[in-house]
C-alpha cells in the first residue's frame, strides 16, 4: 500500500487547513475567496476533510512522473489519458455518486534544489489555492479522497532544465463510504501544526466497539472508512505511556482526528540536533509571556551546527554542551526568535536562563529512560577533524573561497547572521 510521504502528508495537512477554514485561507493569502469566480461560487463554510488513498496516490506519481519524462505540464496525460481514466487505471473504482477533480503544480530551481522541500510545498499550496480553478477543487465539498504524488526531477521548460518538484492532486469521491482520518505528530516547533519530520508512525488506531484498526503509516497519517454513529477511538503504541482514547461523532462526512503531543508529553529517544532543537526552544521561551515559534529554517541550520558543539561526560559516557554550545546557543536562539520576543541584545540570555534549558532537554531525556542518549553514535561521528567552531567562523582565505563549493544559505531574509550560520555548519559537515 503506497503512503503519502512526509512532504506530501504536509501538503494534505495544508489542504486540509484550507477546507476547514476557507476564508481564513483566502485571508491569509490576501484574497477574496471568490477572487477571479462568479460570486457566491465558494460559500466560505467549513468542509469536511479528504484522507489519502493509496490508489489515488499511485495515479498522481504515475501522472507525475509522465510529466517529469516529456517535459509536459497537462491534465492530458500519456495517450490522452484524463485524470478519471488515470485513477481507473490505478485500480480506483467509481461507484455511483461519483466525482474527481486534478490539481497540478511545479517549483522547480537551476540550482541545487534543497532536501528540505517544506517551502516548496508551502509555495506550490499558495499558488494553486490563488489560482481560480485550483481553489474550487481544493474547495470541493464533496470531495472525500486524495492522492498527493510529489516527484522530484529534471524538468525542461522554455528551454531552461529546472531541478523540480512536480505535483498531481487527485481528488475523488466513490459511493456513500465515509472516513475517520488524521495525523499523529510530534509538534516539536510548537506551532501548532504537522510539520514534515514531525510525523508519528506505527501508531495504532483502534475502534474496539466495531473491531476496526489500523497503524499511522511513517509520515503519521491514517484513515478507516467507518460506519455513522458515535464510537471510541483508542491510539496505543510505543510513541506513547498509554493508550489515550477518544470519543468522535460520524454522521454522513469524514471526520478528521489528529493526535497531537508536544515536546513533554512524548517519550524521547533524543538525537544531539533535537536536543540543540529543545534547548534552543526553551531558552527563546525563558524571555516571554506565551508560547514562541522560532524561524524554521534557521532553528535547522543552528541546531545542526550546536549539535557538533557536544564534548563527551565523563560521569555517563554521552556528550554535554562544551563552551561554544553555551556561548553560541543564546546569539543563535536571539537570531531565530521573533523580534517580539527577543531579549535586550544577543546575549540577553542569563546563565540561569541557559541552565534551565539544559535542564530541560536532558530531564525529558532521563525521563524516557534515555541517560548517555547522547552517545548513540559513535564519539568519532561528531568530530570536526581537528577543527573548532571558531576557526570555522574566521574568515576564509581568498583562495579557499574560490576552490571550496558554496553553502546552501536560507530562502528567507535573515541577513548576514543566516549566511554564516549556513557557512559554520557547511564547513562542519
Amino acid at each position: 500500500m503506497t503512503e503519502p510521504t512526509s512532504f506530501e502528508q504536509f501538503m494534505l495537512e495544508l489542504i486540509n487547513r484550507a477546507r476547514s477554514q476557507p476564508l481564513e485561507e483566502a485571508a491569509r493569502y490576501g484574497i477574496d475567496l471568490n477572487q477571479g469566480l462568479d460570486p457566491g461560487t465558494l460559500s466560505g463554510l467549513s468542509m469536511q476533510p479528504v484522507f489519502s488513498n493509496s490508489l489515488l496516490i499511485d495515479a498522481a506519481h504515475t501522472h507525475s512522473d509522465w510529466m517529469l519524462a516529456t517535459n509536459t505540464f497537462s491534465h492530458t496525460g500519456e495517450g490522452g489519458s484524463e485524470p478519471g481514466d488515470r485513477m481507473e487505471d490505478a485500480g480506483y473504482a467509481f461507484t455511483l455518486p461519483w466525482s474527481w477533480g486534478e490539481n497540478l503544480s511545479w517549483r522547480g530551481t537551476e540550482g541545487t534544489r534543497p532536501s528540505d522541500l517544506t517551502d516548496y510545498i508551502l509555495d506550490q499550496h499558495e499558488g494553486l489555492f490563488l489560482s481560480p480553478g485550483h481553489r474550487v477543487n481544493t474547495l470541493t465539498d464533496h470531495f472525500r479522497e486524495i492522492g498527493v504524488g510529489q516527484s522530484l526531477g529534471e524538468f525542461t521548460y522554455q528551454g531552461m532544465d529546472y531541478q523540480t518538484s512536480m505535483i498531481t492532486q487527485n481528488f475523488a469521491t466513490s459511493g456513500n463510504e465515509v472516513f475517520l482520518g488524521g495525523v499523529a505528530y510530534d509538534d516539536v516547533d510548537r506551532n501548532d501544526f504537522y510539520t514534515p519530520g514531525e510525523g508519528l508512525g506505527g501508531i495504532t488506531v483502534s475502534l474496539p466497539g466495531l473491531g476496526l484498526e489500523t497503524q499511522t503509516g511513517e509520515a503519521g497519517g491514517y484513515q478507516l472508512a467507518v460506519p455513522a454513529g458515535t464510537h471510541d477511538v483508542v491510539f496505543s503504541g510505543d510513541a506513547l505511556e498509554e493508550p489515550e482514547t477518544r470519543t468522535i461523532t460520524i454522521e454522513d462526512e469524514n471526520e478528521k482526528l489528529d493526535l497531537v503531543l508536544g515536546p513533554d508529553e512524548l517519550p524521547l529517544t533524543v538525537d544531539p540536533v533535537d536536543y540543540a532543537t529543545r534547548f534552543m526552544q526553551t531558552l527563546a521561551e525563558a524571555h516571554a509571556d506565551e508560547a514562541v515559534t522560532l524561524n524554521t529554517s534557521l532553528t535547522s541550520i543552528f541546531a545542526r551546527i550546536l549539535s557538533r558543539q557536544l564534548e563527551p561526560d565523563s560521569d555517563d559516557g554521552g556528550l554535554i554542551p562544551s563552551g561554544a554550545f553555551e556561548t553560541l546557543a543564546p546569539v543563535f536562539t536571539f537570531v531565530a526568535s521573533p523580534v517580539s520576543a527577543r531579549p535586550g541584545g544577543p546575549t540577553g540570555y542569563s546563565q540561569a536562563e541557559k541552565d534551565a534549558a539544559r535542564d530541560v532537554a536532558r530531564f525529558e531525556a532521563f525521563e524516557a529512560g534515555a541517560q548517555g542518549f547522547l552517545a548513540a553514535e559513535p564519539l568519532e561521528d561528531w568530530e570536526t577533524g581537528g577543527r573548532s567552531l571558531s576557526a570555522a567562523f574566521e574568515p576564509a582565505s581568498e583562495s579557499s573561497l574560490d576552490t571550496a563549493p558554496e553553502p546552501d544559505l536560507p530562502t528567507d531574509d535573515s541577513g548576514p547572521a543566516a549566511s554564516l550560520a549556513a557557512y559554520a555548519d557547511w564547513a562542519l559537515l
